[in-house]
């Protein structure tokens, strides 16, 4: 499993939230998820959390395979902690 980045507590970015709608094809036999694009019509959240879940998804494959190519669409949903106070 691949995890996002993660922040120094002493530089929290409370932007970081929103929704990021990613796109890809599944390719046959293999399942590995292929052309893996945010969608940008239905991300509203900032481009580098949809630039990191995209950099997560690449190299991923899906099990078990199937015999026909797949188009999938997946969404997440993100909320900002707001800062802890020390």
């Amino acid at each position: 499993a691949r995890a996002l980045p993660s922040r120094s507590p002493s530089t929290p970015d409370t932007a970081l939230g929103g929704d990021v709608v990613v796109k890809f094809k599944v390719e046959k036999k293999t399942g590995k998820l292929l052309d893996i694009a945010a969608d940008p019509t239905a991300t509203n959240a900032p481009a580098a959390l949809s630039d990191c879940i995209v950099k997560a998804l690449d190299g991923l494959a899906l099990q078990p395979v199937d015999q026909r190519t797949g188009d999938a669409t997946f969404s997440w949903s993100f909320k900002a902690n707001p800062p802890k106070q020390l």
